[in-house]
């Protein structure tokens, strides 16, 4: 069938994939012009660039372990170094499961500064559990900080917390990390404290590491679910 370019501008007889490659660009394209309909949403797409929600909370990375992992010594769970140049202010969302069958762990927050140097922090955490008692999982100064009391095996210790580096380059308590967690309580039941934790000789944040400490014959293994954002 002959091509036929029609008075009002129609062509007729274009088989398809007709046009040649290239023809159609990102130009020609009007603008909402491809929509839902015309897109398979079943399928699986690979996303390559960054998600950006409305409040300027942008989900940089993720850890998600699919099996038991051994975190009785310092374990990498985020390395900040590649937006530490876009970010000073990071989200945390980070979920701890006690795999174990038996015992508790003593979950400790290690941070490493831009040269993988330890960081000695100044911290407080501090709060209330389900029968009424304090909770106060640690305060002091050390390069291992707990914000929540012993991980109980088969249950759940979440933190949710932000992280802000130094804005103006220089080591006077400027870095710092203000949050909240929750963990089950042996003997009091349900638990949650805030805290706060301060760089005591750094200007910047970069490997945030846990590390959990076997306790009453625990293997120290856990699975980590977690989400980093940057806040812009």
């Amino acid at each position: 069938m002959p091509v036929t370019i029609n008075g009002d501008g129609s062509i007729a007889g274009l088989s398809v994939g007709g046009l040649g490659s290239g023809v159609v660009n990102q130009a020609t394209l009007a603008n909402n012009a491809v929509n839902a309909s015309k897109i398979d949403l079943t399928d699986n797409y690979a996303f390559t660039g960054t998600f950006t929600t409305p409040n300027g909370y942008n989900l940089l990375t993720t850890k998600n372990d699919s099996s038991s992992t051994n975190y009785n010594s310092d374990t990498l769970v985020f390395d900040l170094n590649t937006y530490l140049s876009t970010y000073n202010v990071f989200y945390f969302d980070v979920k701890y499961y006690n795999t174990s069958t038996q015992g508790s762990q003593h979950v400790y927050f290690h941070w490493g500064d831009v040269g993988g140097s330890d960081m000695t922090l100044r911290y407080v955490s501090n709060g209330l559990s389900q029968d009424g008692s304090t909770a106060t999982p640690h305060n002091g100064s050390s390069v291992y900080f707990r914000p929540a009391f012993a991980s109980q095996f088969a249950t759940t210790t979440t933190y949710q917390f932000y992280l802000y580096n130094s804005t103006i380059s220089d080591t006077s308590m400027d870095a710092t990390i203000t949050g909240q967690t929750s963990w089950y309580r042996e003997n009091s039941g349900v638990s949650a404290a805030n805290f706060a934790a301060q760089a005591q000789s750094d200007d910047k944040f970069r490997y945030f590491y846990l590390n959990a400490d076997v306790n009453n014959s625990d293997t120290g293994y856990g699975r980590v679910d977690a989400r980093l954002y940057g806040v812009s």
